[in-house]
């Protein structure tokens, strides 16, 4: 239950006992502004006839929650269960386990109940209920195997659809974008002109969903990382000169890295299934790390000419002579 104030609308002091969630405020000031028809992409409902104290006789009874980002800042397993007025069942999927806590006579939720056989009944329930919520919110089966696996074909397709757009340059040492592009199922390319030793030329994300280009040993590499997946192109050693480095993502999910506009590294790999909860850095990984190195791994050196474009497929040793000023 939550206490809150509606002029107008709630009396002071009511109280709702109706489950919400954060998916549910786009929907409610929606209806609150005058705007009647949620758009289809919003998976919530209002809750404007909770604020006036009715209750709608199809509202919901449970709730789905999905945690996704392991390892990250927090370091919390990543989650997903179900959440009833008086049970909430968790899955931790990579450690393969479970919890079941009777919110009515343990509300600090201190003893898991799940291997209870007085819960059985209840525990399959509950089960069947988070594989319905599941499908509802268009999760491709997060039980199968423990993880939940994007549909690459669906991202593909949807990736496909992004064109290769406006060029941004990035020129300031230190440059930082605190959301950074919405990467999510999209293609990209990224690209400096880099003289100096090691460290990370320029990363958004964390281990969880991100990029990092960066130079390893005076080798280029451009490293990805989507959900339990880490994907790797490493170029040959540069020698103590000036570069030109780039790297791309395409819709079909191949990793690519240039080296003065010559392609020299590509693997098979994945577009991103999320928007990275980092924003975007040159000259270090401001936060947490993509590529498997650590404090940030500052570039011990000078760049410029930093770019990031959307698509794949530019040319880059056009990139490379306007970045040496040809």
């Amino acid at each position: 239950p939550r206490r809150g104030r509606g002029p107008g609308r709630s009396a002071a002091g009511s109280r709702s006992t109706g489950l919400v969630q954060n998916i549910d405020f786009a929907p409610t000031l929606l209806e609150l502004a005058g705007v009647t028809e949620v758009p289809e992409p919003m998976h919530g409902r209002s809750f404007a006839p909770l604020l006036g104290d009715e209750t709608p006789d199809d509202w919901r009874t449970s709730i789905y929650y999905h945690y996704y980002e392991f390892p990250g800042a927090h370091s919390v397993p990543r989650h997903h269960g179900v959440r009833t007025e008086t049970h909430k069942l968790i899955r931790y999927e990579q450690l393969d386990e479970w919890e079941l806590f009777d919110l009515e006579r343990d509300p600090d939720e201190l003893a898991s109940v799940h291997d209870d056989p007085e819960y059985a009944e209840l525990r399959a329930s509950l089960e069947a209920e988070l594989a319905r919520l599941a499908v509802h919110y268009g999760e491709p089966d997060p039980l199968a195997h423990g993880s939940v696996v994007l549909d690459q074909s669906r991202a593909r397709r949807r990736a496909a659809r992004v064109a290769a757009r406006e060029v941004f340059r990035l020129a300031d040492a230190g440059t930082q974008v605190p959301s950074g592009p919405d990467l999510a199922a999209k293609p990209f390319t990224v690209a400096a002109l880099v003289d100096g030793g090691d460290g990370v030329v320029i990363a958004q994300g964390g281990a969880s969903f991100g990029y990092a280009l960066w130079l390893d040993d005076r080798a280029p590499v451009v490293t990805v990382s989507n959900r339990d997946a880490r994907f790797e192109a490493r170029g040959e050693a540069l020698p103590a000169t000036a570069a030109h480095l780039a790297a791309s993502l395409d819709a079909g999910g191949v990793l690519r890295l240039f080296v003065d506009g010559a392609l020299v590294a590509r693997t098979e790999a994945q577009v991103l299934e999320q928007r990275p909860a980092d924003g975007l850095t040159v000259g270090s990984d401001g936060g947490s790390q993509v590529g498997p190195y650590q404090g940030g791994a500052p570039l011990q050196g000078s760049w410029s000419d930093v770019r990031f474009a959307w698509g794949a497929g530019h040319d880059l040793s056009a990139w490379a002579q306007a970045a040496r000023g040809r």
